[in-house]
């Protein structure tokens, strides 16, 4: 069981401060083809960073698989590998290989740029600030990807791949969180004080007035995230939650089979699972705490102010634009009719000319 709950805070980030930028290439010591699991020295990886297999061929290099790390013991590795579908093209040939001893394992290739979801233009530049070797990626390109929809873990996944993206720093109610973009595993919590925090942007900051909400399907998809905390806060619980379902539940299955096996009786068997369940339960508190009523009140509050906010501000951004564009019209028909004035100076000159040539 200790192995277990080592393994839990791993998956949840709860980590100290590190650099995630610089690359990490690994040889390959063993691979399980029955496992899909290959073994390499773990360095400062940990549980949830993903990365790729590259082989090396006679004239060139192809990457064979997608990683991601399961488990770290005792300074060794372990990882899954599953078929690397970012360059996928279905009108190309897509080469079968799977990973071999020897082949290179590498993490944290894209980890130099990052997408930032921050509540408001104060929190966005703060981070951007305190973390000066990462170079963000607009989040007005994010805006525009999920064109309406609210943000979800497969569609981060989807833009981290077209813009060569490989972490994401999102901030939830009082703090941050740095997640492997494909994995979106917590890699780092660190606190982060939001309670200052006024208006918050939909589904984030970022400098995009609008989206397409022409679609019935983006109607139903879209607006959650207008509740910016109670939205990436339940985002993270339940990615969480999957993963630690999925994750912790298949590594230590056979070990809480055994447990339970050797319970001498029902009620112990059920006191083992209470306590797994419980175990669980308060690993997704400490990655995101439940809002308070009065927190939910006063976030919903502040999404009224918001609305009619940028309701207010959207009116006054058409009116400027109307006077803009009735300045452009006059500059312009001022300066078709100079330059009409112009064209009948130079005919009347012209003229002169040819009638003082003719005398």
């Amino acid at each position: 069981m200790r192995k277990w709950i080592f393994l839990i805070l791993g998956l949840c980030g709860l980590l100290s401060a590190k650099d995630w930028s610089a690359p990490l290439k690994i040889n390959i010591d063993s691979v399980d083809t029955a496992r899909k699991v290959v073994q390499f020295q773990a360095y400062d990886l940990k549980v949830g960073e993903s990365g790729y297999v590259l082989a090396k061929l006679t004239d060139y290099d192809v990457i064979s698989a997608s990683l991601e790390v399961l488990s770290v013991e005792n300074g060794v590795a372990y990882a899954k590998y599953t078929p690397y579908k970012v360059m996928k093209q279905k009108h190309l040939p897509t080469p079968r290989m799977t990973p071999k001893k020897g082949n290179l394992a590498i993490f944290r290739e894209f980890n130099s740029q990052a997408f930032l979801i921050a509540p408001d233009v104060h929190t966005y530049e703060q981070i951007k600030d305190d973390h000066p070797d990462t170079t963000f990626i607009s989040s007005d390109l994010l805006v525009a990807f999920l064109n309406g929809f609210d943000p979800t873990a497969k569609t981060l996944r989807r833009a981290c791949d077209i813009y060569s993206v490989g972490l994401v720093y999102l901030v939830s109610t009082n703090r941050l969180n740095i997640l492997d973009c494909q994995s979106f595993a917590i890699l780092e919590t660190k606190p982060f004080d939001t309670t200052r925090v006024g208006r918050t942007f939909t589904p984030f900051f970022s400098r995009v007035e609008g989206v397409d909400r022409g679609t019935f399907g983006k109607l139903v998809a879209g607006g959650k995230a207008k509740h910016y905390f109670t939205y990436y806060d339940n985002l993270l619980r339940k990615e969480s939650e999957k993963k630690l379902v999925r994750e912790v539940k298949a590594e230590d299955k056979r070990e809480l089979r055994k447990d339970i096996k050797k319970a001498k009786s029902q009620k112990q068997k059920q006191a083992l699972e209470r306590e797994y369940n419980k175990e669980i339960q308060e690993e997704q508190q400490q990655i995101a705490p439940a809002l308070s009523k009065r927190q939910k009140a006063e976030e919903k509050s502040l999404d009224q102010a918001t609305t009619k906010e940028r309701a207010k501000e959207a009116k006054e951004a058409k009116k400027r634009r109307k006077k803009e564009l009735a300045k452009e019209r006059l500059e312009e028909k001022a300066e078709r009719k100079a330059k009409k004035a112009e064209k009948k100076r130079e005919k009347a000159e012209e003229k002169r000319i040819r009638q003082e040539e003719r005398e």
